[in-house]
């Protein structure tokens, strides 16, 4: 999926402990499978190990948004 201005950060779980980015420590494996976090406004979603579930989480973190002032 292209998204633009995203970062993507990956940690090697048998790294061991992150010390660049130490809020990422407690991003790891779940159920021993790969998990992904979507992040977007300083909010970070469920960690998702399906593609099912991380779809649809980039399609929101990816919509367009609006500010309406009134």
């Amino acid at each position: 999926r292209y998204l633009p201005w995203t970062v993507t950060l990956r940690r090697d779980p048998d790294a061991g402990p992150v010390t660049r980015a130490p809020w990422l420590s407690s991003m790891g494996l779940r159920d021993d499978r790969a998990a992904a976090y979507v992040c977007h406004e300083f909010t970070c979603q469920a960690p998702a190990t399906d593609a099912a579930i991380l779809g649809p989480q980039l399609d929101e973190a990816s919509a367009p948004r609006r500010i309406v002032l009134s």
